[in-house]
């Protein structure tokens, strides 16, 4: 089975080193992090992945800003991406709330919640 290859864009090394052991450990995933928001983009032409989990209050660029460009890019336009926040908590959000027309994931969300919406992205063939 092919791994889904999946970017983490976070400003936080320690988040995008834990969330991409995670991932990593419990499905056939591919994962690669960025923590500079202005790097992002030249990352995700580099590596094209299957799906962008993206913080959305980072340094230099925010998240809506960068999903705007995506959208906006012909080459890039068709990858899904999905806000990671830590504007809120799980109990706070129902989840597959949207920001944007995004869909959200809380930094502090369940293992099973957060894969629940990986999978939504990225099915298990």
């Amino acid at each position: 089975m092919e791994k889904k290859k999946i970017l983490i864009i976070d400003d936080s090394g320690v988040l995008c080193e834990t969330m991409q052991s995670v991932i990593e450990g419990n499905g056939p995933f591919e994962v690669e992090t960025e923590t500079d928001s202005i790097k992002a983009l030249e990352k995700i032409r580099g590596y094209r992945p299957d799906l962008i989990m993206l913080d959305i209050l980072m340094p230099n660029i925010d998240g809506v800003t960068i999903a705007v460009h995506l959208k906006n890019d012909q080459e890039l336009k068709d990858i899904p991406v999905m806000f990671l926040t830590a504007l809120a908590d799980e109990k706070d959000l129902i989840f597959g709330n949207t920001i944007a027309g995004y869909h959200v994931a809380t930094k502090d969300s369940s293992k099973d919640k957060l894969f629940e919406l990986i999978h939504k992205f990225l099915p298990a063939d």
